[in-house]
């Protein structure tokens, strides 16, 4: 998800300013339904892997994210649908980033014994934010090798295809969070 987010972010803006000639303005509000989708992501997280179980939450954050994201390299300019389109893409991207991201950290912290917490979380975050700057590199060059167009669609199809590790694994029957090792030995 991250790299393929990143070959996308990498020639978004330049896609925005230069295919659609949004204004800095208009860029701000794109951004600014970003951080308002991202607060309600974060207070709706917990109660949403409750209510439709953990693994649908997880793989409906991916999929929700992903109609909206697959139509920005077919706007062509600053008129009012396409900025909708934006606005709600980046609105719903914000909220299903912290729905995936509070509930697959919780679980991995709960799969993981205390003693192997810093070793997990130290790889984990070395996987995935490692893959950002990749990605970046990726994106550029493939933005000025292929052009915008073809490089947001293939960063948003590339994001897309992560449902995939979670459809073919046995996460997506969790209903919710398993008992840590550590509680389940003291009970």
């Amino acid at each position: 998800m991250n790299f393929f987010g990143n070959v996308f972010s990498a020639v978004f803006i330049l896609y925005a300013l230069r295919a659609m000639h949004l204004s800095a303005g208009v860029l701000g509000l794109v951004f600014a339904a970003m951080g308002a989708g991202s607060l309600l992501g974060a207070f709706s997280a917990v109660r949403l892997a409750r209510r439709f179980g953990l693994g649908r939450a997880l793989i409906g954050a991916i999929v929700l994210a992903s109609p909206l994201r697959i139509l920005v390299p077919t706007l062509s300019d600053a008129s009012l649908f396409p900025v909708l389109i934006l606005v709600a893409a980046w609105a719903i991207m914000g909220f299903t980033g912290p729905v995936y991201n509070v509930n697959q950290v919780t679980l991995r912290q709960a799969l993981t014994p205390d003693h192997l917490q810093g070793r997990m979380n130290a790889t984990m975050r070395f996987i995935v934010y490692g893959a950002i700057p990749l990605g970046a590199l990726v994106g550029g060059a493939l933005g000025e090798t292929l052009g915008l167009r073809p490089t947001l669609l293939i960063g948003t199809l590339g994001q897309s295809l992560a449902v995939l590790w979670l459809l073919f694994s046995p996460v997506r029957l969790l209903h919710q969070q398993p008992t840590p090792p550590r509680q389940a030995a003291l009970a």
